[in-house]
């Protein structure tokens, strides 16, 4: 919005004005206690370890003055994450929106990079997966007699991705014993 320069004072007066005037109209009183008191209680089991590791010496002295950095460190994180969420609802829906790819760019930077050996595995994983859940009988069955163990050795990772029963049926319909387990 352009506003002439002569009414820029007037129009940030009458905006703090009006902020004020009906701050006490959006959100009740109750509410407003509430969300200090949560506060409060949100830090007082960091507070509590903190007390407790000073009182008890489990902590060197060096250590307890990073204690006291990363409580307070915590402590105004808390109070910017109310903050920011508070001006998040302030914001029109374009503001809103370019916050939100601002942030995603920044972000960005910061995000892991799978390693080589990671995506080989991860590759190797999905593979699997899809060979549990996908693969035809009739390719199940010629990989049964060249390698007759082969279907116990899957199971584990067919229960880990969830496809347990889809494999059991599968290896029901090949007429595969199933293994007995030894305790």
């Amino acid at each position: 919005m352009n506003v002439p320069e002569r009414m820029t004072g007037a129009v940030e007066a009458t905006e703090e004005k009006l902020k004020n005037y009906y701050q006490d109209m959006i959100y009740t009183e109750g509410s407003r206690v509430a969300r200090f008191i949560s506060s409060i209680l949100t830090m007082i089991p960091i507070a509590a370890f903190m007390i407790c590791s000073t009182q008890y010496g489990i902590l060197s002295e060096d250590e307890q003055h990073y204690e006291m950095y990363m409580f307070a460190a915590v402590c105004i994180g808390f109070f910017i994450i109310l903050h920011v969420t508070d001006h998040w609802y302030s914001l029109s829906l374009e503001d809103r929106k370019r916050d939100l790819i601002t942030a995603g760019i920044l972000l960005t930077a910061y995000m892991k990079k799978r390693t080589k050996q990671c995506v080989e595995w991860m590759g190797y994983l999905v593979g699997l997966r899809d060979f549990i859940e996908n693969a035809e009988l009739d390719r199940m069955k010629a990989l049964g007699e060249q390698f007759p163990n082969l279907f116990y050795h899957i199971f584990p990772y067919a229960y880990v991705f969830g496809l347990s029963e889809i494999y059991a049926d599968k290896l029901e319909k090949l007429n595969v014993e199933m293994p007995v387990w030894k305790r």
